[in-house]
């Protein structure tokens, strides 16, 4: 099993890397970028192995993705998109969307709806993860600012 998810975090990296080239980013950010997609995909590979659902491992890795992406925004003094992009690019649906599509194409409209709904939530799931830390982010800054409204009554 480690020596699976050695081989994983690599091709996920590799992955990353593919994409943060595309996108021309360089130098440092290149090979964080790159690290980033590779430790994102083994904390859904980590949550996975737990016996959770998939859709919680989706998730799991997103939020990762997220938090890693805002450190090394910091430390890089960068914008975050950098890392967000790359981080997540193993994540994304890729065999989901292909077999929802195959199905649509053979016209088994009881498998394309069963794979395009799971398609959406892991979509959802990758989604809600980066949310909810941009909005944590966003209100531990109004919080330190003190520039959160009274609610109205």
């Amino acid at each position: 099993m480690k020596a699976e998810m050695i081989w994983q975090f690599a091709a996920a990296a590799l992955s990353a890397m593919g994409f943060s080239v595309m996108f021309q980013i360089r130098g440092k950010k290149l090979i964080f970028s790159s690290l980033g997609g590779g430790l994102c995909w083994v904390c859904y590979l980590a949550v996975v192995g737990t016996g959770l659902n998939t859709l919680v491992g989706y998730l799991a890795g997103s939020v990762f993705a997220s938090l890693y992406a805002e450190a090394m925004a910091r430390l890089l003094k960068a914008p975050a998109t950098v890392f967000y992009v790359p981080s997540v690019i193993p994540l994304v649906p890729g065999g989901s969307l292909y077999y929802t599509m195959v199905a649509a194409m053979e016209q088994n409209w009881a498998e394309f709806s069963a794979r395009g709904v799971d398609t959406l939530a892991f979509a959802a799931a990758i989604a809600g993860g980066i949310l909810t830390v941009i909005s944590l982010k966003s209100l531990v800054r109004a919080l330190k600012k003190g520039k959160t409204k009274e609610p109205v009554r």
